[in-house]
């Protein structure tokens, strides 16, 4: 079968379910909309489908309206409306079976979508949390397991700006000194506290200082 064989017969096999080939993106794929609808749901939402014309990569399954009900932070979905509802690397598509595989996945997106929307998963967003975190780094340096207010040293590398909390400070310093930062003067109120709430509800990812690491 020739690929353009192969694309004519997966955008027929979605058209069947409601799908309607509106062009192609920048890249090439050929992108559908339709309405993604969860396993006993009575209704679904808009959503646009990308497909790889050459039917190696998974289809790109994007929400055009996100449900208003959904908080601001769920497991699997971006901001734009993304949808992830398999790993890159998990598994490896067949492509001599692109109806087959392309509708698989759509059914598979069909229920990480429901999940979603009846308030699973929400574990994952643990790990999506430091999967996606681009905000500054802020690293701790302590042996003891007290709450409240913390100490906290600002340093510099290569110009860029690096918390430290410790729980004492001149240790700290000596480290950071071996590791060749430069210490400033400048501090950040700190706290420490225990909490059961999401990664999503905290402002910092933090890491651990050890000596001679880089």
């Amino acid at each position: 079968m020739s690929s353009a064989a192969a694309v004519a017969d997966v955008i027929e096999a979605f058209k069947q379910r409601g799908f309607e080939f509106v062009g192609k993106t920048d890249d090439g794929w050929f992108r559908l909309h339709g309405r993604l609808t969860p396993p006993q749901a009575d209704k679904g939402c808009p959503c646009e489908v990308q497909l790889d014309p050459t039917f190696f990569n998974l289809p790109r399954i994007r929400l055009l309206e996100i449900p208003p009900e959904l908080p601001a932070a769920v497991p699997h979905l971006g901001a734009d409306g993304g949808l992830c509802y398999l790993a890159k690397g998990t598994v490896v598509l067949d492509i001599y079976d692109p109806v087959g595989q392309s509708l698989a996945c759509l059914q598979r997106a069909a229920v990480v979508f429901g999940q979603i929307m009846q308030g699973e998963m929400i574990e994952d967003l643990a790990e999506e949390f430091f999967a996606y975190w681009h905000g500054w780094h802020c690293f701790v340096d302590m042996q003891g397991e007290n709450l409240g207010r913390q100490n906290c040293i600002v340093a510099q590398a290569n110009g860029c700006p690096l918390w430290f909390i410790t729980d004492n400070e001149d240790r700290t310093t000596e480290k950071l000194k071996s590791l060749g930062y430069q210490v400033t003067d400048r501090t950040v109120l700190t706290y420490r506290v225990k909490t059961g709430a999401q990664p999503p509800h905290v402002r910092i990812l933090v890491a651990s200082i050890e000596p001679g690491c880089s």
